[in-house]
């Protein structure tokens, strides 16, 4: 009692006033030192375990997650010497340590030169490490070289008689500040491609190791005028360059991995690990958050990645290079028949710009068509090599346009932007009536690209690619069949005049129900192809003929394998529904059966990515005879 009443009293005037002034204290600092402790925290360096599996580390290494590795991760890079750990390609962690390991010597003891890893030294200094400083000559030198503070997405369509240029082609060019549309010889590109020989692309094993990852591929780097030359004009492809909104700093440090990457080896497959993919990986870089290749488990299309990158909001503008094919037709529009005429044989006899024909003409229409008759001259000698005779026809031309007033011309109007095409994959769902099997439902899929009937908005007019296209029908007595697989058809039909003579060409292989010697229905391997020339009738009719050869592998012939030499000939048109064909295919088999079969087909444009379509059949061969209708809904996604 005598105690608590001693230490009461004290407590009131020593323990009471001291926790008020520590509350006041802590009421008046406490957020100060919270800030502190959290902002310490933030910035402590992430333990090694953290780091390693970080989106941005994982980015750098190219690794993407397997179920076949303890890591469970593996790299897309096929080649050791990007790796500093024995087993970095399987083991993001190690491979983390052993880059930490060598950026930190002070002195240079390995073969692994830490100035190769310059994106990896960057972001280690970002995440808090301290290293000795980098003395790369080499690398400065080459920076200097690059001279970059922006990127831009390159985008070059598909070009005449080229079918498989269709799914085009994507490369980054990296532009000196402030450089002009045509000052494009100061800027460098930087391409992924499959590394080939001319042994290999004559090889008929070319597709398939294309396919199956035979070939190596490797980051290529170049100026960007020799781009221009190849696509532009040798092989005369439109190009679209899509801007990227990146900052300095983000094409810096795209760059400086880049330089990682020089001539080291990944596997080259044709649909997914392309061109498109790689630089998709590149420009996951400037953003934690950005995963643009997620988008492509199983095919990655070239278009379909410029996509990708407008859906991500990467894109701050769009500028159109018409090819030297595409400005030569957009001279050539104007003038009528006789014209240009003139403008062919002026190409090859420049005295006929004194010609009486000429003289008759108007001085402007005299200068269109002596301009037109240069392009020209020029567009041919972009395929061939030049003679002296082309320059001296070349001069002469010039003179004449030089005698005469100014013209004023025009450049080609924009075309629909290609990514405003169709969706790259399809699905339909139909059904019709046969002759012999009755009615019957249809499901229909395709991997990829496109073919003639198809919204061509964005596509070539002329050109088809089909890859992985499955039919199935099911019947009234639930009896369900596959009807077709086509594992890849390509038609190439530009029509030929006067200044284009492209030939027609077309290659198909898969499996069809196809009619036997027994007068039934069977499920026949093929592969036919045929060449031939098409022609325009009128602005919109075209006509093709070409001459064919087809080998069947067929149960209901006597031998299986036979061999058909044959015709195939149509119209190709529009309409104010969208586009329809007719189609004539006769093929002589040489176990004397003669096969017949004559198709007309129409598609309903609804919108981009929706259609419907109308398909007549009729089939002969020999005894056997069948048609068949269908109707169905195609959506394209």
């Amino acid at each position: 009692m005598v105690e608590y009443v001693f230490f009461y009293p004290l407590k009131h005037r020593f323990f009471l006033p001291m926790s008020r002034f520590l509350m006041s204290v802590l009421g008046k600092y406490l957020p100060v030192i919270l800030l502190y402790l959290f902002s310490s925290a933030s910035h402590a360096t992430p333990s090694i375990t953290q780091l390693a599996h970080s989106p941005m580390w994982l980015k750098l290494g190219h690794y993407h997650p397997s179920m076949f590795t303890d890591s469970g991760y593996t790299s897309y890079v096929d080649d050791t010497a990007f790796f500093i750990s024995s087993d970095g390609d399987n083991n993001p962690e190690t491979e983390l340590k052993a880059t930490i390991a060598l950026l930190a010597q002070t002195l240079q003891v390995s073969d692994k030169q830490p100035c190769r890893f310059q994106a990896r030294y960057l972001w280690l200094t970002e995440q808090g490490y301290q290293f000795p400083p980098l003395s790369c000559p080499e690398y400065d030198d080459w920076r200097k070289q690059l001279e970059s503070d922006s990127l831009t997405l390159v985008f070059p369509a598909a070009h005449m008689n080229g079918p498989s240029s269709m799914f085009g082609h994507t490369l980054l060019r990296f532009d000196p500040p402030n450089v002009a549309k045509d000052s494009l010889w100061l800027s460098w590109a930087v391409t992924f491609g499959a590394i080939t020989t001319e042994e290999d692309e004559s090889s008929i094993f070319y597709a398939w190791k294309g396919l199956a990852g035979g070939f190596p591929g490797k980051f290529v780097m170049m100026p960007y005028y020799r781009k221009l030359q190849e696509y532009n004009r040798l092989e005369n492809r439109d190009i679209w360059e899509y801007r990227l909104n990146l900052s300095p700093e983000q094409t810096a440090f795209i760059s400086s991995h880049i330089w990682e990457l020089q001539d080291i080896r990944f596997d080259y497959y044709f649909f997914d690990e392309n061109c498109s993919f790689r630089l998709l990986e590149l420009l996951e870089l400037v953003d934690l958050d950005l995963n643009l290749t997620k988008r492509f488990p199983i095919v990655a299309i070239p278009i379909d990645t410029v996509r990708a990158i407008l859906d991500a909001g990467l894109v701050e503008s769009v500028y159109y290079r018409p090819s030297n094919q595409t400005t030569l037709q957009h001279f050539l529009a104007p003038l009528n028949e006789t014209e240009q005429a003139l403008v062919y044989d002026m190409a090859q006899d420049p005295s006929l710009m004194q010609s009486d024909a000429m003289s008759r003409l108007s001085e402007q229409r005299q200068a269109k068509i002596i301009q037109s008759s240069y392009k020209y001259l020029r567009y041919k000698v972009n395929s061939a090599q030049r003679s002296p005779e082309t320059a001296k026809s070349s001069l002469a031309l010039l003179e004449g346009i030089n005698k005469l007033p100014p013209l004023m011309t025009s450049s080609p109007l924009e075309p629909i932007k290609p990514e405003y095409g169709h969706n790259s994959s399809m699905m339909a769902l139909g059904g019709g009536h046969q002759k012999s099997l009755g009615n019957y439902v249809e499901l229909q899929g395709r991997i990829t690209y496109h073919d003639l009937l198809d919204n061509n908005d964005g596509f070539s007019n002329d050109a088809e690619i089909i890859m992985g296209d499955v039919r199935v029908r099911g019947y009234e007595d639930n009896y369900w069949q596959l009807e077709q697989l086509k594992i890849v058809g390509i038609r190439s039909q530009y029509p030929q005049d006067r200044f284009f003579k492209p030939w027609s060409w077309q290659i198909q292989t898969g499996l069809e129900r196809q009619p036997g010697a027994d007068d039934k229905q069977h499920l026949a391997a093929h592969v036919n192809g045929g060449a031939g020339c098409s022609l325009s009738l009128s602005n919109q009719l075209k006509w093709f003929g070409l001459a064919t050869l087809r080998m069947e592998h067929n149960s209901g012939f006597g031998q299986n394998l036979q061999l058909a030499p044959g015709i195939n000939s149509g119209i190709n048109s529009r309409n104010a529904l969208g586009n329809w064909r007719l189609e004539w295919q006769l093929d002589q088999f040489l176990n004397g059966q003669l096969r017949s079969i004559s198709t007309l087909r129409q598609q309903w444009e609804v919108d981009r990515n929706n259609g419907i379509r109308l398909d007549a059949r009729y089939e002969s061969q020999d005894h056997f005879n069948n048609y068949e209708m269908s109707l169905s809904w195609r959506r394209y996604f």
